[in-house]
């Protein structure tokens, strides 16, 4: 029978290894959900400040959903796996987006789709620096 026990060194040694994976495995399990929330803000914010042209809402709507299917597929067939508390900060972002998309777009004051996009950035910008920290 061997004795697999590490010695105090080896243990610490392989404590900061386990470290030091967790830490680039979460790093890298973000970058998709990062591109989501940017994606989706710019293409739901320029779309608020295109669609003030009559000609331009159906166009640009259909843009629109082709961006957010294009972004949603790409992100769930490469999330390899979910960080910590992904569930909970993403709810927080679409709560925000929807929030802001919905003053955008049912024009209940004058500019209300610049207002609309601004906070779409805000909230964007916002989730992604929040998923890249944690």
């Amino acid at each position: 029978m061997t004795n697999d026990t590490p010695t105090p060194a080896q243990a610490t040694e392989l404590l900061r290894q386990a470290a030091a994976t967790k830490t680039s495995v979460r790093g890298d399990a973000s970058w998709t959900a990062v591109s989501l929330q940017l994606g989706l803000g710019a293409a739901s914010s320029m779309y608020l400040l295109g669609a003030q042209d009559d000609r331009l809402k159906l166009p640009l709507f259909i843009g629109l959903l082709v961006w957010a299917a294009a972004l949603l597929i790409f992100h769930v067939a490469h999330a390899k796996l979910v960080k910590q508390g992904f569930a909970a900060r993403w709810g927080v972002f679409m709560a925000a987006w929807t929030i802001a998309y919905t003053i955008g777009a049912l024009a209940l004051f004058p500019y209300s789709w610049l207002v609309g996009a601004v906070l779409i950035f805000v909230a964007s910008l916002v989730g992604a620096v929040m998923e890249v920290r944690k």
